[in-house]
Parts: structure tokens; C-alpha cells; sequence
């Protein structure tokens, strides 16, 4: 004889999941969200600490007024959800829809550790092991650790900051010198920019200036911000002025070509050129190229029947071409000889 179950168990049998099978054994690939209930009281959250899954809604039910569920951390909310001051009697809700874990506080009492920690449960925490955000910097067009600057040279940095995570970030930059002007930034992209021109006496002052630059994001999940620095280091000093070798006069004789070669050299490694005042007519003062760290020029001339028996004081000049011009110069007469 076969017995027929009960029409109830029938109905229980009907109102079961279906189960599927896992390596961890029978799952319900699609239980239903279900909310998690806290209850706020005595500046408290009870519990302070619960886990979710991604869809669960969890409920704050106030037994006392006068408190805020606010997502983030002491002086830092990070915007996802704050429910503002709520009245005894009253609830705030907030459903999870990404795994994380996401620490939450009420406003007015977080100093006294009104805080508490929603884990929502399936993946990693974007905060937790997430990426730290991309700082750029561009050093006066070149990227470098160290960069060298003259009293009255302006020197331009430019810091780039974004996060891999998609979370805004903002720039700042500490150790900045006296006189240097700072734009700092935030956003998704945020830009900043630096500029300063060291004056007069700088060099003594300072000589080594060190600016750390950092680009800190603000997760959205409320974990703890992440921070990425850099650091520049600027070389202050002094134009150096360039060197002249000592010019030897030379035997000049009409109608034979001269050409008189005269050396510089720059301690700072700085472009050079070179002026000659009192040359005689027909003279030209050329510049030549740079060989072996020196710059060259030559003084090339001719003389003329008229000019035999006269002398021409000429004063030679090399200048560099820092910010602040630094030069040298050298005297030397030239006296015409007959033929």
C-alpha cells in the first residue's frame, strides 16, 4: 500500500530552494536579500559589528534620538551614505549592493567611539588591498630627482594625481620655500602646479630645498585613504661667471689675415657669448664652437695700408646665458705693423 504524503508537505516540499551543488557543498544560488537590524542606543550601535551579503539592506532602529549613521570614519565621511540627525522612534536604512567592508560612525559622538562596521560579504574590500593613486610630476618639462636652480631662475612643477580605483584625490605639497606659490587640487584628475624663483640670497640660505608632493584618494566605501609621495629635490646656487684665458698680443702686420682665437669656460656648464668693443674697421669677433667643455671665438681681421702704425685698445667680453648674466673680459691693443 502506497501512503500519499500530506497536502501540507507537499506545499513545504514545493517551497524549498532549489539546491545546487558546490565544492563546499549545497548553496541557494539565489536566497532572497534580507535585512539585518541594528539597534542605536546608549551611544552605541548593537551590534557594532555585522556581516552581509551584497543586496542586504541593514536597518538603524534609534531607541534614542539625537544620532547620525554617517559611512566613513572620524572627520572623514565619505559621502556614501549619512542619514543625518534622526529622533528617537524613528530608523535609517541603506541597502549594500558591493562586497567591502564599510566602517561608519555617528557625527556628533565619533570622539567617544560611536562607530561601527558594515562587512558585506563575496570579494575583497576595495579599500583593503586597493590601489594607491598615480602621482606624476613634470620638473620644467624634464622628470628628475634633482633639479638645479639659479638665484632668478623660475623653476615649474606640475603634479598629476588619479586613482585606479576611480575615487577622487587630492594633492598636496609640504617643505615648500619662502616665496614659492602652491595650487593645489582635488578631483578625479586633480592638477597642481608650483612655481618659485629664488632671489637674492637664496643660495645661502637654502642651498638644498627638499618638497614632498603626495596625492591622497578618499574611497568611497569609506576605508582608510591611501597616499602616494614624491619627492624633488632642488639644488640651490649662485651664477657662477665664465672665464676668459689671458690673450697674448698678437704680431698684426698690413695686408696679412689675423685670426686671433680666444677660449672661455663656464663653472656652471652655462651657453656662451661673446662682444668686442674697439675693433678696428674691417675686424669681426666670430664665434666659434664648443670643444672639449671650452667656447671659442675668433677675432679675424686684416689690416689696411691706412691703418699701419695705429693702435686699437679692444675690449673682449664672454657673458653666460643664466637668468642672472655672469661675464669676464679681457684687454689686449692691437698695434698695425708695415709690411
Amino acid at each position: 500500500m502506497v501512503i500519499a504524503p500530506p497536502k501540507r508537505l507537499h506545499t513545504l516540499v514545493r517551497s524549498l530552494p532549489v539546491l545546487a551543488a558546490s565544492p563546499w557543498g549545497l548553496v541557494a544560488p539565489n536566497a532572497p536579500a534580507a535585512t539585518v537590524e541594528v539597534t542605536v542606543r546608549n551611544f552605541q550601535f548593537d551590534p557594532p559589528a555585522v556581516t552581509v551579503r551584497p543586496g542586504d539592506t541593514v536597518r538603524w532602529n534609534f531607541a534614542t534620538g539625537g544620532h547620525t549613521v554617517t559611512m566613513g570614519t572620524c572627520g572623514r565621511p565619505s559621502g556614501m551614505f549619512d542619514s543625518g540627525l534622526v529622533p528617537a522612534g524613528g530608523t535609517a536604512s541603506f541597502t549594500f549592493t558591493r562586497a567591502g567592508t564599510f566602517p561608519y560612525i555617528c557625527q556628533p559622538h565619533c570622539s567617544i567611539g560611536m562607530t561601527g562596521t558594515v562587512t558585506v560579504a563575496g570579494g575583497a574590500s576595495p579599500g583593503a588591498g586597493g590601489k594607491p593613486p598615480v602621482l606624476k610630476l613634470t620638473v620644467t618639462g624634464q622628470r628628475k630627482p634633482v633639479h638645479k636652480i639659479q638665484e632668478g631662475e623660475t623653476i615649474a612643477i606640475k603634479a598629476v594625481g588619479f586613482d585606479r580605483d576611480g575615487d577622487p584625490v587630492t594633492l598636496d605639497a609640504s617643505g615648500l620655500p619662502p616665496g614659492a606659490q602652491w595650487t593645489p587640487a582635488s578631483g578625479k584628475r586633480a592638477e597642481g602646479t608650483f612655481t618659485w624663483t629664488p632671489g637674492p640670497g637664496a643660495a645661502a640660505a637654502q642651498p638644498v630645498v627638499t618638497i614632498v608632493f603626495s596625492a591622497t584618494d578618499n574611497p568611497a566605501n569609506g576605508s582608510a585613504p591611501l597616499t602616494t609621495t614624491q619627492t624633488v629635490t632642488l639644488a640651490v646656487g649662485q651664477n657662477a661667471a665664465p672665464q676668459l684665458e689671458p690673450i697674448q698680443p698678437p704680431e698684426v702686420r698690413v695686408g696679412k689675415r689675423l685670426r686671433l682665437t680666444v677660449r672661455a669656460f663656464d663653472p656652471d656648464g652655462d651657453r656662451l657669448r661673446f662682444f668686442a668693443e674697439g675693433l678696428p674697421q674691417g675686424a669681426k669677433l666670430k664665434r666659434m664652437a664648443r670643444v672639449r667643455g671650452a667656447w671659442t671665438a675668433a677675432l679675424i681681421w686684416r689690416p689696411t695700408a691706412d691703418q699701419a702704425g695705429q693702435s686699437f685698445p679692444v675690449t673682449v667680453t664672454v657673458q653666460d646665458d643664466a637668468p642672472n648674466p655672469a661675464q669676464d673680459s679681457r684687454e689686449l691693443v692691437l698695434t698695425v705693423l708695415p709690411r
